[in-house]
């Protein structure tokens, strides 16, 4: 997909959220799915959309416990957080540190 979507696109990109949802109003859903059958950006986007829905929905069903460096290194690159979380969203041999 490139890596900016055409402007043909760009109109569909809320209601791309809706549809993979099921929450797309009917009129919309066959408007979209029109668009989808001529569009491989945009099937792509639904595709990858329903795919990363899976994943973390799966993943969430077995929660993994990480070591507290990673969790430390994630939240020093995350955009807002530098790193800084109070105690109680530490993981317990964090906080106890």
């Amino acid at each position: 997909m490139s890596r900016t979507l055409p402007t043909r696109c760009r109109r569909w990109l809320d209601a791309i959220a809706l549809y993979v949802d099921g929450d797309l109003e009917a009129d919309l859903c066959r408007a979209l799915e029109a668009h989808l059958r001529q569009c491989p950006d945009c099937r792509l986007l639904v595709d990858t959309t329903r795919q990363t829905l899976y994943l973390y929905r799966a993943a969430s069903r077995y929660p993994v416990d990480l070591p507290p460096d990673v969790h430390r290194r994630l939240f020093a690159r995350l955009p807002g957080v530098g790193g800084t979380r109070s105690a109680a969203a530490r993981p317990n041999s964090e906080a106890q540190a």
